[in-house]
């Protein structure tokens, strides 16, 4: 009877990729046609296990920032600002029109579209992270981007 042996050869593990417990992703922003303020999206990214929660947004460009999130009552939709968005662990939280959405008012400059809006992040725990939404030619009122 042969003797079969195997031979286990070691190959080195590339490490894994790290990513930062936070990442935002695609952020971009739309004048409101009606008043003039600014609503800015993006995808909020949590790479950790644990829950994450953005719990305000600066502006050097407004004097006023919410968190805000549009509901339908009945056939009209509605905005309301709220003080926090969680985010899941090991999930992405989109904010989008007729959704999740900051809203920015009492802007301190006039804004155009493919101008840049700064933006900073504040999370639960400390955790700011800084973010330019550029503003594109889509007007609030009409769907989608351009």
């Amino acid at each position: 009877m042969a003797a079969v042996a195997w031979v286990l050869i070691a190959q080195p593990v590339a490490a894994a990729e790290v990513f930062p417990p936070i990442e935002i992703e695609g952020p971009w922003a739309r004048i409101n046609k009606d008043d003039g303020t600014v609503s800015a999206y993006f995808d909020i990214v949590n790479h950790r296990d644990d829950d994450n929660t953005l719990v305000e947004v600066t502006s050097p460009l407004a004097g006023h920032v919410t968190l805000s999130r549009a509901k339908w009552q009945g056939s009209r939709l509605r905005t309301q600002e709220i003080e926090k968005i969680e985010v899941e662990g090991m999930s992405r939280k989109t904010l989008r029109p007729g959704q999740y959405f900051v809203s920015l008012s009492d802007l301190k400059s006039a804004v155009t579209p493919g101008m840049s809006v700064p933006l900073v992040l504040h999370f639960e725990g400390g955790t700011e992270i800084a973010v330019e939404a550029r503003i594109n030619n889509q007007l609030l009122g009409n769907r989608g981007r351009q």
